[in-house]
């Protein structure tokens, strides 16, 4: 596997992770009535979704 291929699938993978966590923060927010936590899981999952699509962008047609 090449380098840059390693590094496309990490970022996918890492974006997923984020995008997860992201669902777990803002639904703990929900659950404790914090809308500062809700908007942070929020954040995370956009950032985690651009994450894995950054990622897919990059990776070789075939």
């Amino acid at each position: 596997m090449h380098e840059s291929h390693y590094a496309m699938t990490t970022q996918k993978w890492g974006g997923a992770l984020r995008e997860m966590t992201g669902r777990l923060q803002e639904t703990t927010g929900r659950w404790v009535g914090s809308k500062e936590q809700q908007i942070r899981g929020l954040q995370r999952q956009v950032l985690g979704r651009a994450d894995q699509r950054n990622g897919d962008a990059r990776l070789p047609r075939r």
